[in-house]
């Protein structure tokens, strides 16, 4: 998939997810909410905030119960990846209620024409038990994405604040 192929549809759609966007000069695009970012004092803290689009929310947030904040993490990921794929959203339906019921499903199609490697990526992310769930090592390793060179990290989350206090900055001097 080309950046300049699904960005402008993929913003036009889902502009809130969007906070931060950043094309690399490599083509490669990097995208960041930090909208309800919070420090883990360690990856198997629980937390209990609900947060977030109802549309990305993992199962586990549906259940009103504490839950872990990777594999909710996780589940986002492979939405946004099913949207940036196939241009919809995998979980669908007319009323909330409705919504929540295919997200504790797990109840979506993938259509066929998207790659076998990827199908399996999608599937892999989007199991409604977080323990089931694919973990960001599985995910960076499945073959879809093992062609794909991947930009060395930010660093801190300081650094990812630092970028989207100038990009605020930014969009203060060229408001109308």
């Amino acid at each position: 998939l080309s950046s300049r192929s699904i960005l402008p549809s993929l913003m036009n759609k889902t502009p809130k997810i969007f906070e931060l966007l950043h094309l690399i000069l490599s083509g490669c695009v990097k995208v960041a909410d930090l909208g309800f970012s919070t420090r883990l004092p360690h990856r198997s803290h629980l937390l209990d905030t609900l947060c977030g689009s109802p549309p990305y929310a993992a199962p586990e947030l549906f259940q009103e119960q504490e839950y872990q904040g990777p594999p909710v993490d996780v589940w986002a990921m492979g939405v946004l990846l099913f949207l940036m794929v196939t241009g919809t959203m995998p979980f669908r339906a007319e009323t909330m209620g409705k919504l929540r019921l295919c997200i504790l499903a797990g109840a979506y199609e993938i259509p066929g024409w998207v790659p076998g490697p990827c199908q399996r990526l999608i599937r892999g992310i989007l199991k409604p038990a977080p323990s089931d769930r694919y973990a960001l090592d599985q995910m960076l390793g499945c073959e879809w994405l093992l062609p794909v060179e991947f930009p060395r990290p930010l660093g801190t989350v300081t650094d990812l604040l630092d970028v989207k206090k100038s990009v605020a900055e930014e969009d203060v001097r060229y408001a109308p």
